[in-house]
Formats: C-alpha cells, structure tokens, sequence
C-alpha cells in the first residue's frame, strides 16, 4: 500500500499594507541564531517585499547533541513581543522596605 507523502509547507506571514499572504523567497543566515528572511507579497497588486528576522530565543527541549558555543535559555512560553501588560512582581506581599526593621 503506498501511503501518500505530504509536503511540507513554508511558512508565511501576511503583508503589513494589504494583508495578503507573504510567501518566502530567499534566506540568507547571518549568525548561528539569526536567519533573515526576504518575502514577497502574492497579492500582484500589492507586489510589496520585506525582509523579516527569524532568531532562536530559547530552548524548549535540550539538544542531543549540544554546541558549546550556543548558550540559549530554557522556556516553554513566552511573552507576545506587543504584550504591554506588565507582569506582577509580588503583588500580595508588602515591599521589603515596609516589613524590613528600623535601627534605632
């Protein structure tokens, strides 16, 4: 029985001005975390190409196989870089100035 081969897709984003899908055209690798990517706009009207930035920010699962010259945080999840809100910093404790004790 043969078993049907799927094709892997690119990845694409969407045209800052007309939001058509953007497709990748050329790659060019700038560093071992850094790969700049160049995309056209399918939208022949449009016709818009940018260039976006791809970077490794953190290691989800450690490699087999590590480089010691990569040194990468660990993570699972991430703030969205447009998350404006900030994050709580021991919001039901009293700040250390208020409890710590006074010298007479």
């Amino acid at each position: 029985m043969k078993t049907k081969r799927r094709r892997a897709s690119l990845p694409s984003i969407t045209c800052p001005h007309c939001q058509s899908v953007a497709a990748i055209r050329t790659s060019e690798s700038v560093s071992e975390l850094l790969r700049q990517l160049r995309f056209r706009c399918e939208n022949d009207e449009c016709g818009h190409v940018f260039a976006a930035d791809l970077v490794v920010v953190r290691t989800i699962v450690p490699s087999a196989c590590p480089n010691p010259l990569i040194r990468l945080p660990f993570g699972r999840t991430a703030r969205t870089a447009n998350d404006d809100t900030p994050i709580p910093a021991n919001d039901d404790r009293p700040a250390a100035a208020e409890i710590a004790p006074t010298p007479s």
